[in-house]
């Protein structure tokens, strides 16, 4: 079982800090192999480590600069949960920026992240 400080760095520094850092390897070796992000506010699913790094790939891709901080946590050591609240900006390959707040909520198993729901407050999700 991870601590309280061992999800937040799981989920702050490696994930986040993987994915500003457009590092699909690094982000995937947080997840479980079958791990699955839902995207909430879109009502879509990528599943797998293989969708999990298209999806990336494609962001990584269309998002030059990507940015996610000013973190707000809830830690629930007992059932290995982590809800994160945080603030982000991203600029396309047309040097336009977008920025907002979305709330994550990531679930671990085997000291890994095996689940992420994502609520977006954007309209237009990036992710797809």
């Amino acid at each position: 079982m991870l601590n309280s400080d061992e999800l937040q760095d799981i989920a702050i520094n490696q994930y986040f800090g993987n994915v500003d850092k457009k590092n699909i390897d690094g982000v995937l070796a947080t997840l479980n192999k079958d791990a699955a992000i839902n995207i909430v506010t879109d009502n879509l699913v990528h599943s797998g480590s293989v969708e999990i790094a298209n999806m990336l790939q494609g962001y990584f891709q269309s998002y030059p600069i990507l940015w996610h901080g000013n973190f707000k946590k809830i830690v629930d050591v007992n059932n290995q949960l982590i809800v994160l609240k945080f603030d982000w900006k991203i600029t396309d390959i047309n040097n336009q920026e977008e920025s907002g707040s979305n709330v994550n909520v990531f679930q671990f198993g085997d000291k890994k992240i095996t689940k992420i729901w994502i609520y977006m407050s954007t309209k237009d999700n990036p992710l797809k």
